[in-house]
């Protein structure tokens, strides 16, 4: 008989999966059946803010939040009370609530104070209550610290004002945090990828940021499995990826009972061993009610059995192997398509990732809707993306598995896509761009696919 908690934490997961994936229905629908488990409540008014609904539908959310024992939902409470000019009848028992728990240290109280501040771009205040709940040694702060660690070059300004005021921050193991200056050498395209890692983190910050993420029982509530994964990756703790599954199997921990961090395993398995038997992580999502949802993610990842991508020798490469190629020769091949809203987009990279990302989601929102001016560059952004990720190391891996593991499943959703944008990506690069390998033949099976492009595709399977 399945434990109805379980069942819960999975759809939980499933939220977070969808949201990771910008579904944002879906994730609505997951949070709303994880029911009363632990912030899944506090979800759903940030959703329902996404999808328009109105103040009430916004504020009733987190009041439901509040009322079922959530204490982080109380300063979003009254910030969108007073964003939304709303005139809660509560709000001033809201308001003297709020004073005193952050008298009283209260870690909710302070972590919603302290992604407010993250919201509203106020890096002094951001640090100063993330270093204060880190001190209180709240998980979820130590989780943000080592993100916000990881992406330092993106966000050098945020970085520069933390390692101000990391003296600030617990010894943890017998370590200090000493996160050094990123020198002006490490943006310089000139310089090997190598090269540029090494001159930002080193093994002492790598084990300052592990023992942040030794939390123990609350590894699974903070994400802190997921981080420490994505941390043993950066600092190549293995060299093969068949020795990361090893580490995991042959030893039955927390991980285990942890459906996110599993999923996101489970997919980089499939990705980079794509013959690896994954009955044992079906296994272990089954209690959570997720062998199936587990298998509808793996679909969409390109079927490489049939093929000479993978050969042998691959389950003994590196997870990756940086191709030896300077940014300036990556970043010179690309030029080839050059135009302004390409061009925005390599500079919207160059200076954070993440931003390239949102400005792919921009173009390629144009682009379905039709908007013939955003055909090339989404094109191109998502050449980008994928070529430039195998072939020139140029891409980060969370950047790349965002957007090529979500691009199948976002046209074949997407019914009122333009014929003609189908048809450009088809034909990109005489057909034979990167990211065609797993698209192709959803952009011949959407219900708008033009007549040209399926009896091409149907003629080359016939020969």
């Amino acid at each position: 008989m399945s434990d109805p908690m379980k069942i819960k934490h999975g759809n939980y997961a499933k939220g977070l999966i969808h949201l990771q994936r910008q579904e944002t229905t879906a994730a609505k629908n997951a949070f709303i059946a994880a029911d009363d488990f632990p912030n899944a409540r506090r979800q759903l008014p940030f959703i329902l803010k996404d999808l328009g609904a109105s103040p009430a539908e916004i504020l009733g959310a987190l009041t439901s939040a509040l009322d079922f024992g959530d204490k982080q939902a109380l300063p979003w409470l009254i910030r969108f009370n007073d964003q939304f000019k709303y005139g809660h009848p509560d709000i001033k028992l809201f308001k003297k609530n709020l004073k005193d728990a952050v008298k009283e240290d209260n870690q909710a109280v302070l972590l919603g104070l302290m992604r407010i501040a993250r919201e509203d771009q106020d890096v002094k205040e951001y640090l100063s209550i993330m270093i204060q709940l880190i001190n209180l040694g709240n998980p979820s702060a130590k989780c943000e610290l080592v993100q916000f660690i990881m992406q330092g070059p993106e966000y050098k300004k945020e970085y520069d004002a933390m390692r101000k005021q990391q003296g600030k921050l617990p010894t943890l193991k017998g370590n200090k945090a000493n996160f050094k200056e990123i020198p002006d050498s490490f943006f310089d395209n000139s310089s090997d990828i190598e090269t540029r890692e090494s001159l930002f983190l080193d093994q002492y910050d790598f084990e300052y940021l592990a023992a942040l993420l030794d939390q123990g029982e609350e590894s699974i509530a903070s994400g802190a499995h997921t981080l420490k994964y994505y941390l043993d990756m950066s600092r190549r703790r293995f060299e093969t990826f068949e020795e990361y599954v090893q580490e995991l199997t042959q030893s039955h921990d927390a991980r285990w009972e942890d459906p996110h961090f599993l999923f996101i395993y489970a997919l980089d398995l499939r990705t980079y061993l794509p013959r690896h038997d994954m009955s044992l992580f079906r296994n272990m999502l089954e209690p959570y009610g997720l062998a199936e949802f587990l298998d509808q993610l793996l679909e969409e990842i390109p079927d490489t059995t049939s093929a000479t991508l993978f050969d042998d020798e691959f389950s003994t490469q590196l997870v990756r192997t940086p191709a030896k190629v300077s940014p300036k020769v990556a970043f010179e091949f690309f030029a080839k398509y050059s135009s302004p809203l390409f061009d925005e987009f390599i500079g919207s990279f160059k200076t954070s990732p993440v931003a390239a990302g949102r400005k792919y989601s921009e173009f390629i929102s144009k682009a379905m809707s039709g908007n013939r001016e955003y055909f090339q560059c989404t094109a191109a952004a998502l050449e980008f993306i994928d070529r430039g990720y195998y072939d020139f190391d140029l891409v980060d891996p969370m950047l790349h598995g965002l957007v090529m593991k979500k691009l199948p499943s976002r046209i074949e959703g997407t019914p009122e896509i333009s014929a003609e944008f189908l048809e450009f990506l088809y034909r990109f690069e005489n057909g034979e761009a990167y990211f065609q390998d797993d698209i192709r033949r959803r952009l011949v099976n959407h219900v708008k696919a033009p007549a040209s492009i399926k009896e091409h595709f149907l003629s080359l399977n016939r020969g």
